[in-house]
């Protein structure tokens, strides 16, 4: 309930061909203690990577419109409400790639332009607007009324340029031996990539709408950024003579992120998407993030978040994942998360006890939250009847120090379509089925 994905009544259809999709979404709130947005309907269309002139350029558009309505929780004191409002919104890329010969090797480079146009028929009024993002200085005592929170119809135009360019290096060390760690012959990979954009985004704010989607309201604002990555990758032989095969031994990324506008209400956790520069978590960082194949069954895993902003590393993960084929898979790790004073450890089980039952536990742990807490604790017994699957969950949970809470969840699936649930999935970690 508390870390999960909220709860959803909808029916959602698309219609995919080749590189292009369209869409139709129908949601509507029926439990009135969530906040959420409804469509009344919605439809949306795609076209990814169309070629144009002879490969000279690519093209990237998508659009959607419909009614939308924002419902906030019915229990706060002053709960803001959008009217059925209309929400068309259309972005549209080129791209042209190119490829620059060079004493070290090509690199690839391609400059881009974003154009993108958003209308909004009904928006917050002032004192919505103080309601909605800026709640500790709301005066709760003089309520607004129902009639007076809308305001204006808007309209957005957004622009964005930039550039995105990498290139590969790489070596093979053919000496390289060891039995060991069962590895036979090296080739490192480095791949250096920047991206850099400048947008403008006209004279909207976030925090003048409706928060309807993170992707078109709640994020998209003027900013600059640049991203400068280094990725790089060993690897190595593994598998019987005369069937070896090629795989990765080791990965490093390492992320540089910077950008002019930092969002403050974003604690840690910075992230930039190359495809989409403006949904970008914009907060400057330092990311790092590795993977160490010991065999064909273990591997380390480890990555963090360094915050340019305050100075300090955020969040850190580390932790072991085993799958001893065909009955045995494990998971043990730590995460750390500065902003929640948190640090958890995981260990998951999951192991195969004959051809119709699979018993799979897991358990977290808080160390330094409220002197150590129990997060939760699940064991599931899985049936496989001849085409379906049968759960049985047992749960613990302790939130608060003096708040225990225990449960029993039931499960029903088919088999090949584990999206198809009767019953309680998010608690089936490690269970669900992978048979198509």
């Amino acid at each position: 309930f508390w870390a999960g994905k909220e709860q959803e009544n909808l029916i959602y259809a698309k219609k995919q061909r080749d590189n292009w999709a369209i869409t139709a979404l129908l949601k509507a709130r029926l439990n009135d203690f969530l906040t959420q947005t409804e469509s009344y309907p919605e439809a949306a269309g795609y076209l990814v990577g169309q070629s144009l002139w002879e490969d000279r350029f690519t093209y990237f558009g998508e659009a959607r419109g419909g009614v939308k309505r924002y419902r906030d929780d019915d229990n706060l004191p002053t709960a803001v409400r959008s009217r059925g409002m209309g929400r068309f919104d259309t972005r549209h890329e080129i791209d042209l790639p190119l490829v620059i010969q060079t004493s070290l090797g090509p690199i690839n480079v391609v400059p881009y332009a974003v154009g993108r146009l958003t209308y909004w028929s009904d928006t917050p009024n002032r004192d919505a607007r103080i309601r909605l993002y800026n709640s500790d200085n709301y005066n709760w005592l003089n309520p607004i009324s129902t009639s007076d929170r809308h305001g204006d119809s808007e309209f957005r135009a957004y622009a964005q340029g930039g550039i995105r360019t990498n290139m590969h290096f790489w070596r093979i060390y053919n000496n390289v031996e060891s039995r060991l760690w069962d590895v036979h012959r090296l080739k490192h990979i480095i791949t250096p990539e920047v991206v850099a954009f400048g947008s403008a985004a006209g004279n909207v704010y976030p925090d003048q709408l409706y928060p309807l989607d993170p992707g078109v309201e709640q994020i998209i604002r003027q900013n600059t950024g640049v991203n400068v990555a280094l990725r790089q990758r060993l690897q190595t032989k593994r598998g019987p003579v005369g069937k070896q095969r090629t795989v990765d031994w080791m990965r490093l990324n390492v992320d540089l992120g910077w950008f002019q506008n930092d969002e403050p209400n974003l604690k840690g956790d910075g992230r930039f998407f190359m495809t989409h520069p403006e949904y970008s978590l914009q907060r400057s960082f330092v990311n790092a993030d590795y993977t160490w194949n010991i065999s064909d069954s273990v591997a380390l895993l480890a990555d963090m978040n360094y915050d340019l902003g305050d100075g300090q590393c955020d969040i850190l993960n580390i932790g072991v994942a085993v799958q001893r084929d065909p009955r045995l898979k494990y998971f043990a790790g730590v995460r750390y998360i500065k902003e929640l004073d948190s640090a958890v450890g995981t260990l998951g089980v999951r192991y195969k006890i004959n051809k119709k039952y699979t018993i799979a536990a897991l358990g977290q742990y808080d160390f330094t939250y409220d002197g150590g807490v129990n997060l939760g604790t699940r064991i599931t017994i899985v049936r496989k009847l001849p085409r379906w699957y049968l759960g049985l969950t047992f749960t613990y949970d302790r939130r608060y120090a003096s708040d225990d809470e225990f449960g029993v969840v039931l499960a029903l699936w088919p088999e090949g379509v584990p999206e198809v649930r009767i019953g309680g999935r998010r608690t089936q970690l490690l269970d669900q089925s992978s048979e198509n």
